[in-house]
């Protein structure tokens, strides 16, 4: 279970990004600054020893070394190799603060979503808590119910016995009390299916179907609308498996049971480098099935997040037709209507991000139950 305390904001232990990055400026300058000034400005004897000092100084090096030519020159060189080697680390340093930085970005993503499974949780908790309190108070109901029906029960043999006596006017109290008893028992069994549906209720408040989010960027080449072939083969052992199993699961165990497949688009907020589509004249063609979905071009990214998503579905249905003929006992699959959306780019992963975030491209898998579902479009509203 987690806390309070643990869904609210954490403390990072990351270390600043800036203050990384500026001290790997600060050295690579000054040591970019100092090989320039001794290679390319031909300074004299004594500023350039001078030089050579100050870069063995901020290289840790300690004083040239008195004696022959030789041994300056050994030492000079010695200088540079050693400045050379420190400017590769700062390169190797600014590839691990590169690295860091997409850590950090990744462990904010995690925890924005461990925040808002946290809330759904508390949500479905609370839901529960309710159903269970009216679970109870039925209950409590029921046995009041009972415990009436034994007392006027009891009545009832007793006024049969003064009946059997002989005594006059008894046949009709019994008579009345039966009715009241009926009545009684009527109020009991309806008791019992109110909690019946109380209880079917409170299993399902729990029982969701999974949505799956693929990555847009497995799916697709940048900013085309095509499966690749590597694609293909991994959602039908991936989200396509997932899903199915999941539609046989619920008809063959009497969940909640769905009818429909949602697939939705998603984009980054990235504009479009083609400013014209062909949508509103190519789409009627493709969704009717007498032309191929390369032949839409989209003119933003509303539009590539429909195609993308009916991509998605041809592929399903392809996947579908492979399935049940391997598995005829599946054909429930055949009877699930499929409905492609596109979001575009109206729901960011995360507030205020990156115009050019990854993780918003991506398709959603959505299992749901609909009153009707054959009464609109099982292949896409228009864009």
């Amino acid at each position: 279970m987690i806390s309070d305390d643990e869904s609210g904001h954490q403390v990072s232990y990351w270390p600043s990004i800036s203050d990384l990055f500026m001290t790997l400026f600060i050295t690579a300058i000054a040591l970019v600054a100092v090989v320039l000034f001794v290679f390319l400005v031909n300074p004299s004897e004594d500023v350039f020893k001078g030089q050579i000092i100050e870069l063995r100084n901020l290289l840790g090096m300690g004083p040239l070394p008195q004696g022959s030519d030789e041994r300056y020159q050994q030492a000079f060189g010695d200088t540079i190799r050693k400045a050379i080697a420190e400017i590769k680390a700062c390169e190797q340093l600014r590839q691990n603060v590169d690295a860091l930085a997409a850590c950090q970005t990744k462990s904010q993503r995690l925890e924005e979503e461990n925040r808002k499974l946290t809330t759904m949780l508390s949500v479905l908790k609370q839901e529960r808590d309710r159903l269970t309190v009216e679970l109870a108070a039925l209950r409590d109901q029921q046995t009041k119910l009972t415990s009436k029906l034994a007392e006027l029960e009891r009545e009832l043999n007793r006024l049969r016995a003064l009946a059997g006596s002989g005594k006059d006017g008894w046949q009709e109290a019994i008579r009345g009390l039966a009715e009241v008893i009926a009545q009684s028992e009527q109020r009991r069994k309806n008791a019992e299916q109110e909690r019946d549906r109380l209880v079917e209720q409170l299993a399902r408040s729990n029982d969701k179907p999974p949505i799956i989010t693929i990555p847009s960027d497995v799916l697709f080449p940048s900013g085309g609308a095509t499966v690749t072939a590597v694609a293909t083969d991994s959602l039908r052992i991936g989200g396509f498996q997932k899903i199915a199993s999941e539609i046989v699961k619920r008809n063959a165990n009497a969940l909640q049971n769905v009818n429909t497949l949602e697939i939705i688009g998603h984009t980054d907020s990235m504009p479009m480098k083609t400013t014209r589509g062909n949508l509103d004249g190519g789409l009627p063609p493709v969704l009717a099935g007498t032309a191929p979905i390369a032949g839409l071009r989209p003119g933003s990214n509303n539009d590539l997040g429909l195609l993308r998503a009916l991509a998605i579905r041809q592929a399903w249905q392809a996947f579908v037709a492979q399935h049940v003929a391997q598995h005829p006992d599946h054909a429930a699959l055949e009877q699930i209507q499929v409905r492609t959306y596109s979001a575009g780019q109206t729901i960011p992963v995360r507030p205020n991000g990156p115009v050019d975030d990854a993780d918003a491209r991506r398709i959603e898998l959505r299992l749901t139950k609909l009153g009707d579902p054959s009464a609109g479009s099982a292949a896409s509203p228009g864009p």
